[in-house]
């Protein structure tokens, strides 16, 4: 297995091993929380802010794919195959992380507009 395979599997072994962690904090994100007389939050503000937190966990994703694949650039010893490997990781974490931030703009507009 390429080092790249294993870096990968290594870190969504830890995301998944946090996903309890995170759902634990939902409340920081409104979800879940006591919202008094008015009951539970509008579903549109719920789906809101799942799929921001869903946003957000993809950007950070893209961002450790790019560490991950200039390590494997900068330790592939002149290897031709593994540079090409890494360049196109990097460039498809980029376009990933492009495509998030594009959603997360749209997304806020439009729960803003509502």
């Amino acid at each position: 297995m390429t080092l790249l395979k294993k870096s990968f599997f290594a870190v969504a072994a830890v995301f998944v091993s946090t996903i309890p962690f995170k759902a634990l904090g939902a409340g920081k994100y409104g979800i879940g929380k006591n919202q008094g007389a008015q009951g539970a939050n509008d579903i549109s503000e719920v789906i809101g802010k799942i799929i921001k937190l869903l946003l957000s966990f993809v950007g950070g994703l893209s961002v450790l794919i790019i560490v991950i694949a200039g390590f494997v650039y900068v330790t592939s010893a002149g290897d031709e195959n593994k540079t090409e490997e890494a360049k196109r990781w990097i460039i498809y974490a980029i376009v990933g992380l492009i495509v998030s931030l594009l959603a997360w703009v749209i997304i806020n507009t439009v729960i803003e507009a509502l």
